[in-house]
């Protein structure tokens, strides 16, 4: 487990920045190829239809992200994991129009925190982390350290996860390991 505490920025300033390997979790890729906007599926217990614009998340258990048009993960707690059949509840929707893969054995996840989280993230993506780029309940796919990624802002803006595929996961330890170390 890697994990990151404080040093000292500037006299008397203090920054933080922990990083942390995620237990297991369960991550389902639900695919449509409906053109409807919003599609006919919804989870079975949520009211509300799954997010439709790119990047956007939706809390709960499990969490929607919208990662591409008719495109979301579905991530659940480490303790939790959807079961496919009863997940989905189809509005319309053909069985043939969609798809949902379990991902859950595949995915590595590092919690990031702190006050220098976006500072971290932006070494290893070109993205803009700037909060009014990629706030709370957002995420976005990318190349973060030269490997396909997904970030996600949670419910504070400097709490974040990275997920990328488990055969990634020691380089990417290595890689936040070396890129955490001036804030030792």
């Amino acid at each position: 487990m890697l994990e990151r505490g404080t040093a000292a920025a500037t006299a008397g300033e203090r920054t933080a920045i922990s990083v942390m390997r995620m237990e297991r979790r369960s991550v389902m890729r639900l695919k449509t190829w409906d053109a409807r906007d919003p599609p006919g599926l919804r989870l079975a217990d949520a009211p509300a239809p799954l997010p439709v614009g790119v990047g956007m998340v939706a809390a709960g258990d499990p969490r929607v992200l919208c990662i591409g048009p008719g495109e979301w993960l579905l991530i659940g707690t480490p303790s939790g994991r959807p079961a496919p059949a009863g997940l989905l509840r189809l509005d319309g929707a053909k069985t043939e129009d969609w798809s949902l893969v379990d991902l859950s054995s595949g995915a590595c996840t590092f919690a990031i925190d702190g006050s220098a989280s976006r500072d971290l993230l932006s070494k290893g993506s070109g993205l803009d982390f700037h909060p009014a780029q990629l706030g709370t309940r957002r995420c976005a796919r990318t190349r973060f350290a030269q490997i396909e990624a997904l970030i996600e802002c949670l419910d504070d803006e400097r709490r974040f996860e990275l997920s990328v595929a488990r055969s990634y996961a020691a380089y990417l330890e290595s890689w936040l390991a070396n890129a955490t170390e001036e804030w030792r």
